[in-house]
Parts: C-alpha cells; structure tokens; sequence
C-alpha cells in the first residue's frame, strides 16, 4: 500500500511540474488559461494513472501470445507436473524484525489530516455565523445579496447555491462605481464556479499535507483565479483607476477571507494584480500553436495511460476453449466441510496446484512475467490429473482468487484480473514472507492429498541466517500439511532453497582465481551502458574465503556461495556455468546468474539443478564503488 501510494505521488509530482513548465509558456495569455492548468495538477493528486491504465488493459484484450518464461520460472514449472519427491523447499525472505514504519507513518498522516480538517471547520464556523446573521439586500444579481456585520471582506459564500455577503456600511464607503466594480469581481467567482474547485483543493491539501508543491499549487490557483476575475472586470468596461481604488479601499477596511473557497477580492499577489490592472492587461487570447499545444498535452494526459493499459492488455487475455469445468468443492467449503466432519473432501487421482502471487514484493514488468508465467503453465503444463488454485498475498495475509479448477479459461481470467500493485521490486522482510506462505499452507492442509504451492516473488535473499525459529515453524506446517514450495523469482535469478530436513551436500569444491572470458566482455557492456570507463581493471581472486559449490544428487538443487563479508557496499554479481571441455558438450552454456547486492548481506547464494556432467563455473564480482574486480572458476563433477 505504502509503495502505492508513494507511486502516485510521485506521479502526481511529475505531472504538476509538467503543468508549471506549460503556464510558463501561457504567462503572456490570459489568467484563466494559467488557473486551468493548475487545477489540473490539484486533480491529477485525487486521479491515480493506475485507473486509466487498467481501464486500458480491459480494452486491450486479444489473443494470448507465447513469451518465454525465464529459465528459473521454465524449470520450477516443470518439476511441479512430475511425481512429488519427498524433500521440501522453502525461499525465506530476508532477516528483519516486524515492519511497524507502515503503522507510524498512517499515524503521522492521520494527526495532520484531522489538524488540518480542525482548523479549516473552525474558519468554516466563522463564515456560517456570518452567514446566519446577515440580511438579505434588494440589489438584483446573479446570486443572491446579503449583508452581515463585522469586518469580513465581500465574499461569494457556497458552492452550489452561492451567496454573495457584503460587509455592513459598504455602500457608505464605497462610490457606486466602485461597489459596482467590486460586485463584477465577484460575481465572476460566481459564474466561474470558483468556491466549488476551491474545495476541491481544499480536500487535496488535507490529504497531501506532507507535499510542499501541494501547497504551492494552491498559492498560484488563488492567484490566477483573482486576475482571471480582474481582466474579467476589465473585459466588461471598468475604469481600472476606480476598479484599483475600490480593492484598496476594501484592503484598508476589511479583512480577507479565512478560507479559500469563500472567494473574495483581495487575495492573490495585491501589488502585482494593481499594476496588471492599472496597465489594463487582460493577456493575449491563443493562438492556433497554442491551443494544438494544450490539446496535445491533455490528449497524452488522459490517453497515455489508457494506451500504457491497452499494451499491457494485449497478448494476456485467456484463450477460449470448449470444454466443460470439473464441479470440484472450493477452498473454502472444503475447510468447512472438514471442520464440521471428521473425513475430508478427497481428489481422487488428482494432484493439487496452489499458485500464489506475493505483487508487493514485484515491479509493474515483473508482475506482467509472472502472470504471464504463470498463464503459459496453465496453458500448457497442466495435465488432466492436476486442478489449480489462484492466490494472492498482501503483506502476510492471503487472499483466494479462484478455487480449485481444471477450467483453464476460468483460471486464465483469475490470474488476468488480479489487481495490480504499485511494487517496487524491493525484498519485504521475512516476516511477511513466511506468513504469507504459512497461511497459504494452512489453507491447503485440509486436503489429505499431496500439494505444490507456486509462490511467484520479486526478490530472492542472499541469506537466511535469521528468524530461524519462524522458519522451523512454517517447515514444521508444512510438512504436517503435505505441501511441497516452488518458490519463483521472476527477475531471473536462480531462488535460495533452504532444506532444513536434507543431508549434508556430496561435496564442496572451491573457487581459485580466474575467469571466463564472456563475463568479462558482458561486464565492460553493462558498464559502457551506464556510462562508466570500460577500461579493465586488474582481476584477483576473492579476499579471504573463495567462493564455493556445493554439489547434491543429480537433480537436485546445487548451491553456488560467494563470500561477501571481505568487501563493501553494492556489490555486481556475474556468473555462468557450462560444460567443461572434457564433455561431449563442450562450452555449453547451462545457466547463469547476474545480480547486485549491498555486501553487508554476508553471502550470495544461488540455486541451481544440474544433470550429471562435469561442468564450470566461471564468477565475476565487482564493487560498484570502488571498481575492484575479483575473478574466480570452480570445477566440479555431478554425479
């Protein structure tokens, strides 16, 4: 939620800057022209782009295309339709404590938000008591004329029944051309509905109290709105001499309004609006330029989004096939079919897949790969012994989207409409992680029936060194619970499995200096494309302890450790593994692992599944900072 609504703003951010360079190119044009573009950026605050985009998206249905998964998310998949194996894999998310900053930081904005709601009904108070003590006057207008003791400037009161409310004794102090000029300007705020966008605003910098520009924003619409009002007073033939003199003589006897949506005549920049006045500049009309100018950018407002949807749409809408769904109990009627008699509900013959999507922890591309994954496995991994379940985890808690099925439409459409989050791709603490996974298990364990739970992530950790007891726990459930964990890191990096119950690995082999050749070349390109010096600097072994694999039976996960503990912060991970030349496949490339970490996480560690073979691992780190590079090879021997 936080990363969502950090998204917006910044979104909103960018958008308001766009709108001040364009009234930049407007200033010599009139106010109104300046005070619409401003509003923009006030309602662009309460418009997240998101609802456009997924606007767009439902418009852009069209027939699945094919797209390659990574080889990560390819080799998960394909191990989750072969039989079950009896060992269990677990991804833990990185060490941490519980994450109260959500909590603080909703406290913080809620004791603005209430201050600010306080002071503005406070000021409201004011201007009802006003309202309620005032006298209607026969002098025919638009809106209707009252009269109220005290000192309060002549304000239009409302929003969508304004009053206009005039000061006791302002027609004494004022010479008819002057009160005339007066009631012009503010029955312009009338016609102009200004009080109502006001409010609008009003409501904007109550939410977004903590953003300076929100404020600024409402500086300029209140100045743009009075000499919008002024060049139209203007406009109608007043004298600007009389029309300066009546606005200073209602600056010298009253006093200006305590809100902004009671619309009066002398707010905004005083100086400056006397001299626009006297100079009677009321700003140039647009020019064709001009007006395509300020179509365009509202077209790419309004349609950039909606077209952004429309692409990410296509290509990801379920294929429609004839056949017809297996009824099969759901998720929740089974647990409660279990709960109320002692024989659970059987699949008999079926194998259970629980695919869960954790978004939070997953970029806007990662989320598109990971529903795309995960549709290319409906599509063509499933088998007719398998039913599906859809899942989705928000901070811990887990949602179920769609029930078990083997209607691949149906279950095509769930993953499509699950909601989009504004992720930033960064690694939630373990906490949240392991819940997610627990509650997920507990769902699932009132199925007596073997179960694979797909667990779609963002971010894999380089160590799981704590929150071991919450770890235990969560293997502890699912082993009582008959689940097997996939876990999926759709950046393409090989996850961490942790075995807890596995033997001890069938060998060590250790790194010694050296390196491959490649690496060193997609090294210099990644560097030249950041714009960093592609000279290579000198390349020595790690310091301290070398890297290392760890080799287990054929097929299972083999594990790749490179030390960290000897270097510093954000450290670049380039590594491959290939046959070695001794093989009748000799030089192939087998996997890889690409990665950038802060070296205060102790050891990388990655996750490979190897066939026998004799193969190489070529391995180069490099500190970002300093540019120091290390090299290192490993061979080793599956068996």
């Amino acid at each position: 939620m936080i990363g969502e609504l950090t998204a917006h703003v910044w979104q909103s951010t960018w958008f308001a800057v766009a709108a001040g360079l364009l009234t930049v190119a407007f200033r010599k044009n009139r106010a109104k022209v300046r005070y619409c573009l401003w509003l923009s950026a006030s309602l662009k605050f309460l418009v997240p782009f998101s609802l456009l985009m997924s606007l767009g998206s439902h418009l852009g249905w069209a027939p699945a295309a094919q797209k390659i998964t990574t080889p990560d998310v390819s080799f998960a998949m394909e191990r989750i339709t072969q039989p079950f194996s009896g060992s269990l894999s677990f991804v833990p998310a990185a060490p941490g404590v519980t994450n109260w900053s959500p909590i603080a930081i909703l406290g913080v904005w809620m004791c603005g938000f209430v201050a600010i709601a306080l002071i503005r009904l406070r000021s409201w108070l004011r201007i009802r008591a006003a309202l309620r003590t005032s006298t209607p006057l026969e002098i025919p207008a638009e809106a209707e004329i009252r009269s109220s003791p005290g000192l309060l400037e002549p304000g239009v009161v409302g929003l969508l029944r304004p009053v206009l409310l005039l000061p006791e004794g302002i027609v004494e102090c004022l010479t008819p051309p002057q009160l005339e000029a007066v009631l012009a300007h503010e029955l312009c705020h009338v016609r102009r509905r200004d009080n109502l966008f006001a409010s609008i605003h009003m409501i904007v910098e109550a939410m977004f109290w903590f953003h300076p520009l929100v404020w600024w924003i409402g500086a300029r619409l209140i100045e743009e709105r009075e000499r919008a009002c002024d060049e139209g007073v203007l406009s109608l033939g007043s004298e600007p001499r009389i029309y300066a003199d009546a606005i200073l003589n209602v600056c010298k006897l009253y006093v200006e309004s305590p809100l902004v949506c009671v619309s009066g005549v002398t707010g905004a920049n005083l100086k400056g609006r006397i001299e626009a006045i006297m100079t009677n500049r009321t700003g140039q009309g647009l020019n064709r330029a001009k007006k395509l100018l300020l179509a365009s950018a509202g077209v790419a407002a309004l349609a950039g989004p909606v077209v952004i949807g429309v692409v990410i749409g296509i290509g990801h809408a379920p294929v429609v096939r004839a056949q017809s769904p297996t009824a099969i109990p759901s998720v929740v009627q089974t647990a409660q079919a279990a709960t109320a008699s002692a024989v659970p509900v059987r699949y008999p013959d079926r194998r259970l897949v629980a695919i869960l999507f954790d978004f939070g922890t997953m970029t806007s591309d990662e989320q598109s790969r990971a529903r795309q994954s995960a549709i290319d496995f409906v599509q063509n991994r499933v088998k007719p012994a398998n039913v599906v379940a859809i899942m989705a985890a928000d901070n811990g808690k887990v949602a179920i989207v769609q029930d078990f099925t083997d209607d691949q439409v149906v279950l095509e459409s769930a993953i499509l409409k699950l909601s989009a989050r504004e992720g930033n791709g960064s690694v939630p603490g373990v906490g949240p992680k392991l819940s997610s996974i627990e509650a997920a298990t507990k769902l699932l364990a009132v199925f007596p029936e073997k179960k694979a739970l797909m667990y779609f992530s963002g971010g894999v950790t380089q160590s799981g060194v704590g929150h071991q007891a919450e770890l235990l726990n969560v293997i502890d459930t699912a082993k009582k619970s008959n689940v097997a964990f996939y876990p999926i890191d759709v950046r393409g990096t090989a996850p961490q499995i942790i075995r807890s119950d596995s033997p001890p690995p069938l060998a060590t082999y250790e790194g010694a200096p050296g390196v491959v050749a490649t690496l060193t070349e997609a090294l210099s390109r990644e560097r030249q494309g950041r714009g960093e010096p592609v000279a290579a600097n000198p390349i020595a072994g790690l310091p301290g302890r070398h890297a290392s694999f760890q080799i287990y039976p054929a097929g299972e996960f083999h594990t790749l450790s490179v030390p960290l503990d000897s270097l510093s912060g954000v450290v670049d991970i380039l590594g491959e593994i290939k046959m070695r030349l001794d093989t009748g496949a000799a030089g192939q490339n087998v996997a890889a692992v690409r990665d950038s970490i802060q070296a205060s996480a102790g050891t990388f560690r990655a996750n490979f599944t190897l066939s026998a073979g004799s193969y190489v691992c070529g391995l180069i780190v490099r500190e970002r900072a300093t540019g120091r590079m290390y090299g290192e090879t490993i061979d080793f021997e599956v068996k």
